[in-house]
């Protein structure tokens, strides 16, 4: 028996201190949009503690500075992936003792899990995989001990390699549609 806990029964209503941020460009066709979600909580009995922001995630990140997040999903384009989780975490955007999910690491999002274990690496954090969730969910979380974190070389290096793969990947399709 699976029991589903929608917003008008989450114990978290009311709690102090806490809030939802969500950012959706709105491209897939199951995306809800922004004012249904709202109406939906109004009538719940929810009129504050959360926003919904419409645009690409890494814009709206950029937004963000000096905010800390406790809880993040990351379920979207499954190529953007390590973009967003490497703008999290260069932006410091994590409280101390965050949580990051990301959805579907076992199927859809495999390959950019891959490069989110490289980033993860590199900024110190621990993950395990939650098989027992449809598409696999992998749970990143950073450590209590102190670290230093990622230097501004290892960010350069993750950075160029993260927009370097998109133009290796097109490049590789060309020179295969040259060839064949």
């Amino acid at each position: 028996m699976r029991r589903v806990c929608h917003p008008g029964h989450m114990r978290v209503r009311g709690a102090p201190g806490f809030s939802y941020y969500g950012i959706d460009n709105g491209a897939y066709k199951s995306a809800v949009p922004k004012h249904l979600m709202e109406g939906y909580l109004r009538s719940q009995g929810i009129d504050d503690g959360y926003v919904f922001a419409g645009g690409e995630a890494a814009v709206e990140m950029a937004k963000l500075a000096g905010m800390r997040f406790d809880l993040v999903l990351i379920d979207h384009y499954k190529p953007l992936y390590a973009r967003e989780l490497f703008s999290l975490l260069s932006q410091e955007l994590l409280a101390e003792t965050a949580y990051i999910l990301l959805h579907d690491v076992l199927a859809k999002a495999e390959q950019a899990w891959k490069d989110c274990q490289v980033i993860c690496e590199a900024f110190g954090l621990r993950w395990e995989i939650v098989e027992g969730v449809p598409g696999g969910l992998a749970v990143v979380r950073k450590e209590r001990v102190a670290y230093v974190g990622c230097s501004g070389w290892r960010r350069m290096a993750l950075r160029v390699r993260l927009l370097a793969k998109p133009v290796m990947r097109r490049a590789r399709a060309a020179i295969l549609r040259f060839w064949v």
